[in-house]
């Protein structure tokens, strides 16, 4: 197959010319004047960009609602809708209840890719664990619990995150990264000089949602969150709707941290993309208000309302940051940091075929996954 366009989006830069696909792969990029052949796609007046990788998301419209029993035709719904979303691939996080459903789940077409599973607020900070521990209780990382998670999800955990003022946290860390497991630091309200203990043993490799549910940076204590922007060794993950992180505390943010560490991830929940109202999530009251907030009784942030490819298009609204970077932080950034962009992440030859088309006005005109557009 060759795909066409005046603007292709390469780890290079734009180009003006021609990609041949075959297997799933790209094949040859070309320019303008080394082809003269046939086109199957006309994206002349479009943009093609890699597709986007997302590391953090929950659920989309209703797909992997927690009140609901999982099972693998749900999930297929969920990758698929993430796909026509322009996510070509993507890490969910899943409640652990969920596991057995998709222990087997092999993948299918016209879905997005499925790169494992990410454990996310689930060893939370009590005052951050919202509904994960109605009655009190903690769920602690004790090496055991972790291997009862890896097994009970077939080994397709991923990403973890754990608040490292948990007890058993740093041996949990430990044992995570001896399973080849990334680990973040969220949901904390741990001090900076305590969680330098863990930056200097290397047990952090991530911020989870930079900015949110880790304390108050202050003056005379930076906390999680002004350690790990400092450290070079460790990915910020940032959501850039606007509503979870002031567009000012983005700014210092893209000035302080080296942009090939920072990650832009959705956080969408199953409420995102839903009508305003007033909705049930096991028990507890949910808000989606019209200017597109999920809010808790409490009129706290529950999740993204919108898509990775949403919140980039936000950012770049503002003229933050070049197009190109804003893209590779939402696709080359996320696969490299999962040491997956030798496959996936950027338009290069050898890599798979995962494209999404978008016009001059940044509509999302069409998504490709191994070289098959999907319907």
């Amino acid at each position: 197959m060759i795909i066409q366009s005046k603007k292709i989006l390469t780890e290079e830069g734009f180009l003006d010319g021609y990609l041949e696909i075959k297997d799933g792969e790209i094949k040859r990029i070309l320019t303008k004047e080394q082809y003269f052949g046939d086109i199957d796609f006309d994206a002349s007046d479009a943009m093609v960009f890699p597709g986007l990788v997302d590391i953090h998301l929950h659920g989309y419209k209703g797909r992997l609602d927690p009140n609901n029993i999982l099972d693998e035709t749900e999930f297929d719904l969920f990758l698929h809708e993430m796909a026509k979303q322009g996510t070509t691939s993507c890490l969910p996080s899943i409640d652990p209840e969920n596991y057995e459903a998709i222990k087997d789940y092999t993948p299918k077409e016209n879905v997005a890719r499925f790169l494992g599973l990410n454990l996310e607020a689930y060893f939370s900070n009590l005052q951050y664990a919202g509904y994960r521990q109605p009655d009190g209780r903690l769920n602690l990382p004790s090496i055991d619990h972790l291997e009862e998670l890896i097994q009970r999800c077939g080994n397709q955990l991923k990403y973890v995150m754990i608040a490292p003022e948990l007890d058993g946290a740093m041996e949990a860390m430990e044992y995570l990264h001896n399973q080849g497991i990334k680990v973040s630091a969220g949901h904390t309200l741990m001090k900076a000089e305590e969680f330098k203990r863990f930056t200097g043993e290397h047990l952090i490799d991530a911020l989870t949602h930079t900015g949110n549910n880790m304390g108050v940076m202050h003056q005379r204590d930076v906390g999680v969150m002004g350690v790990g922007l400092l450290d070079p060794d460790i990915v910020c993950e940032l959501i850039t709707d606007f509503i979870h992180v002031s567009e000012e505390m983005v700014r210092l943010i893209l000035r302080v941290k080296e942009h090939e560490k920072i990650i832009l991830v959705s956080d969408s929940v199953s409420l995102a993309g839903q009508p305003a109202g007033e909705y049930s999530l096991k028990g507890h009251r949910r808000t989606v208000s019209d200017d597109c907030k999920i809010l808790d009784e409490h009129g706290g942030i529950q999740g993204c309302y919108f898509t990775l490819y949403q919140n980039l298009c936000r950012l770049m609204e503002r003229r933050i940051v070049p197009l190109e970077e804003a893209v590779k932080m939402a696709s080359l950034y996320p696969a490299r940091f999962l040491h997956l962009d030798d496959q996936i992440g950027s338009i290069k030859v050898g890599k798979k075929a995962d494209l999404i088309i978008v016009d001059p006005s940044m509509k999302l005109l069409g998504t490709f996954v191994g070289g098959k557009k999907i319907t």
